[in-house]
């Protein structure tokens, strides 16, 4: 009867290890797993997480700057870019942003630093870029407290032949210059053709890279390779069919 009553209280005891053991074991189990789960599919980029917004200090864009990776935004008005702004700093007003986000900074994963005045219109256009889905967005305020060095005028400090990440998906087109009646544009094609123009400016055009085709309403085909220049007049209407995308189509217009 004892040696019964040993073996079932062993009995009992193996019982009581093992219902304890499900009843912690398995859960823990189940989190580890779980844990596991979503590092793995989260390394994937399933479960990427939403950009948010980003605030940072005018000494953390000046590093960022200095690295040569970021694009700045200047997000005031012309007339103010033009008193002061950022050397490189391309001026998209807060309130085209939605508008020409795509155009001027068609790369979404590329580092983006945005500035206006005092801090309000930045945190506004900041918010913006990342709702059209901006992943690497931050605002450093306002340019009055920026202590480095600020250049006047609306000429852009860059390469002619700095270009983004190619292909893209839309042409680009950046103002270099801008006075009176007269526009000076860098525009950038990777395989993309046009509608019908019909414009009121004259247009000189030199084609500083690649090879493309433009047509003109009466029939008259020109095709332009590395160098040619091309003057279109007012109301002459033309399209352009056909764009090199390797190596991509630079143009450089004058428009007056």
């Amino acid at each position: 009867m004892g040696a019964t009553g040993a073996l079932l209280g062993m009995t009992v005891f193996r019982h009581k290890t093992k219902h304890t053991k499900f009843k912690i074991g398995v859960p823990l189990l189940l989190i580890v797993n779980v844990a596991v789960l979503i590092i793995v599919v989260n390394g994937l980029g399933v479960f990427d997480m939403p950009a948010q917004y980003q605030k940072i200090t005018p000494e953390e864009a000046k590093a960022m700057m200095d690295e040569g990776k970021a694009t700045v935004l200047d997000v005031r008005t012309a007339a103010e870019f033009e008193e002061a702004h950022i050397a490189g700093a391309v001026l998209i007003p807060d309130t085209d942003i939605r508008d020409m986000a795509l155009e001027l900074l068609p790369d979404k994963k590329k580092t983006i630093l945005v500035y206006c005045r005092t801090g309000i219109r930045s945190e506004r256009a900041t918010r913006a870029l990342v709702e059209l889905g901006y992943s690497k967005v931050y605002d450093f305020g306002g340019i009055v407290d920026w202590q480095y060095e600020t250049v006047s005028g609306r000429e852009r400090d860059m390469n002619i032949f700095d270009l983004p990440e190619l292909p893209l998906p839309e042409e680009l087109t950046t103002i270099l210059a801008e006075s009176g009646g007269t526009r000076i544009e860098r525009i950038v094609s990777t395989g993309q053709v046009s509608d019908w123009y019909d414009q009121a400016e004259t247009e000189f055009v030199v084609l500083l890279e690649g090879s493309s085709v433009v047509e003109f309403e009466h029939g008259k085909t020109v095709d332009m390779k590395k160098g040619d220049t091309l003057l279109i007049r007012p109301h002459e209407r033309h399209r352009v069919s056909y764009t090199s995308s390797e190596p991509p189509c630079v143009w450089l217009c004058v428009f007056y």
